[in-house]
């Protein structure tokens, strides 16, 4: 990891809240280790995770949806409309999302970086066009009324040598953005 000392907190790959790993694991394969690679309890929640960490939360979800609306002041943590992220950058960096809907406003893939872009490297499905009020439906969906802008103006707004290269960035052949 960042810190280049082994078997810390910033190596590897960890597991997220909706990881199917998650309490999975035999509690048997792994009796008499009693830390994690990072010194952390080996079974957490009662069954052991799969994998060299183990996840160290009660926080689960099964969820596969997030919302995005940048004029909410909820939890930020974009389980619904009003705890919705303020930003879709933060929605797209969700391992757990597999469709992201996005309320109306202007959102940035940065704040002053021209090589930054919002980047899909696997399948997902980003909506736009909401209403960036209440808890809005599918059916309430009018791109043209409520106008989702992915914009790379991420600077002076009057200078366009500031902006970012590329506003989306999308690897993956299934992804809809729509």
């Amino acid at each position: 990891g960042p810190d280049s000392i082994y078997f810390t907190a910033d190596d590897g790959l960890r597991l997220c809240s909706c990881s199917p790993a998650i309490n999975t694991g035999s509690n048997f394969a792994v009796s008499g280790i009693v830390e994690d690679i990072s010194n952390n309890p080996r079974i957490f929640n009662g069954i052991v995770d799969m994998g060299a960490y183990e996840y160290q939360s009660t926080n689960l979800t099964n969820a596969k949806t997030f919302f995005v609306n940048a004029s909410v002041t909820g939890l930020n943590n974009g389980s619904t409309w009003s705890n919705a992220y303020k930003e879709l950058k933060t929605a797209i960096q969700n391992t757990c999302a597999d469709t992201i809907k996005v309320a109306q406003g202007i959102y940035n893939p940065a704040i002053n970086s021209k090589d930054s872009s919002f980047y899909i490297n696997r399948f997902l499905n980003i909506y736009g066009g909401y209403p960036n009020f209440g808890n809005p439906t599918d059916a309430q969906r009018n791109a043209d009324r409520y106008p989702t802008i992915l914009s790379g103006n991420i600077g002076v707004q009057s200078d366009s040598t500031d902006n970012a290269r590329v506003v989306m960035h999308i690897r993956c052949a299934d992804t809809t953005v729509s």
